[in-house]
Protein backbone atom coordinates (compact mmCIF):
# COMPACT_ATOMS: atom_id res chain seq x y z
CA UNK A 1 0.00 0.00 0.00
CA UNK A 2 1.31 3.62 -1.29
CA UNK A 3 0.18 6.16 0.92
CA UNK A 4 1.06 9.90 -0.37
CA UNK A 5 0.76 12.79 1.92
CA UNK A 6 -1.87 15.32 1.15
CA UNK A 7 -1.62 18.41 2.22
CA UNK A 8 -2.77 19.55 5.62
CA UNK A 9 -3.29 16.07 6.68
CA UNK A 10 -1.05 13.99 8.99
CA UNK A 11 0.46 10.99 8.61
CA UNK A 12 1.02 8.45 11.75
CA UNK A 13 4.63 8.41 12.60
CA UNK A 14 4.16 5.88 15.62
CA UNK A 15 2.34 3.46 16.38
CA UNK A 16 3.50 2.60 20.34
CA UNK A 17 1.85 0.17 23.41
CA UNK A 18 1.55 1.79 26.77
CA UNK A 19 4.57 2.26 28.78
CA UNK A 20 2.45 2.15 32.45
CA UNK A 21 3.26 -0.33 34.83
CA UNK A 22 -0.51 -0.93 35.37
CA UNK A 23 -1.27 -1.51 31.86
CA UNK A 24 0.19 -3.57 28.86
CA UNK A 25 0.24 -6.73 27.75
CA UNK A 26 2.03 -9.43 29.80
CA UNK A 27 0.01 -12.52 28.98
CA UNK A 28 -1.59 -12.08 25.72
CA UNK A 29 1.26 -11.81 22.54
CA UNK A 30 2.13 -8.73 21.22
CA UNK A 31 1.31 -10.54 17.90
CA UNK A 32 -2.08 -10.91 19.10
CA UNK A 33 -2.21 -6.75 19.54
CA UNK A 34 -0.40 -5.95 16.54
CA UNK A 35 -3.04 -8.17 14.32
CA UNK A 36 -6.01 -6.18 15.53
CA UNK A 37 -4.35 -2.79 14.69
CA UNK A 38 -4.89 -1.80 11.60
CA UNK A 39 -3.26 1.38 10.88
CA UNK A 40 0.39 2.11 10.40
CA UNK A 41 3.20 4.36 10.63
CA UNK A 42 2.66 6.47 6.90
CA UNK A 43 -0.93 5.80 6.89
CA UNK A 44 -2.94 9.63 6.89
CA UNK A 45 -4.46 9.95 10.05
CA UNK A 46 -8.25 8.65 10.62
CA UNK A 47 -9.52 8.94 14.15
CA UNK A 48 -12.16 6.50 12.39
CA UNK A 49 -10.09 3.90 11.89
CA UNK A 50 -7.83 4.40 15.32
CA UNK A 51 -11.96 3.94 16.87
CA UNK A 52 -12.37 0.42 14.67
CA UNK A 53 -8.93 -0.83 15.99
CA UNK A 54 -9.76 -0.26 19.41
CA UNK A 55 -12.78 -1.97 19.08
CA UNK A 56 -11.34 -4.70 17.79
CA UNK A 57 -8.86 -4.66 20.46
CA UNK A 58 -11.88 -4.94 22.87
CA UNK A 59 -13.54 -7.56 20.78
CA UNK A 60 -10.51 -9.89 21.77
CA UNK A 61 -11.87 -10.04 25.14
CA UNK A 62 -8.63 -10.16 26.57
CA UNK A 63 -8.65 -6.50 28.08
CA UNK A 64 -10.93 -4.61 30.42
CA UNK A 65 -9.64 -1.53 29.56
CA UNK A 66 -8.67 -0.48 26.04
CA UNK A 67 -7.97 3.11 24.43
CA UNK A 68 -5.77 5.01 21.99
CA UNK A 69 -4.09 8.51 23.25
CA UNK A 70 -3.08 10.50 19.81
CA UNK A 71 -0.61 13.39 20.13
CA UNK A 72 1.29 16.04 17.35
CA UNK A 73 4.76 14.41 16.73
CA UNK A 74 6.61 16.95 18.48
CA UNK A 75 9.78 16.48 16.17
CA UNK A 76 8.36 16.87 12.32
CA UNK A 77 5.17 18.89 13.19
CA UNK A 78 3.23 17.12 10.23
CA UNK A 79 2.71 13.79 11.55
CA UNK A 80 0.72 12.06 15.12
CA UNK A 81 1.92 9.73 17.55
CA UNK A 82 -0.49 6.97 18.39
CA UNK A 83 -0.56 4.96 21.50
CA UNK A 84 -3.05 1.88 22.54
CA UNK A 85 -2.94 1.73 26.42
CA UNK A 86 -4.46 -1.93 26.68
CA UNK A 87 -5.48 -3.66 30.31
CA UNK A 88 -5.34 -7.72 30.56
CA UNK A 89 -8.42 -8.84 32.72
CA UNK A 90 -7.34 -10.01 35.95
CA UNK A 91 -9.23 -13.27 35.00
CA UNK A 92 -7.28 -13.82 31.78
CA UNK A 93 -7.42 -17.00 30.71
CA UNK A 94 -5.36 -18.32 27.70
CA UNK A 95 -5.80 -21.21 25.48
CA UNK A 96 -3.21 -23.75 25.49
CA UNK A 97 -1.03 -23.93 22.82
CA UNK A 98 -1.01 -27.83 21.31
Amino acid sequence: MCTMQTPGRKLVRSITKSPWSSFGNRWVPSSTVRKSISIHPGDVYDSAEIESDVAALKKTGYFDNVRAETKDDEWTKDGKMVTFHVREKKDLILPHAP
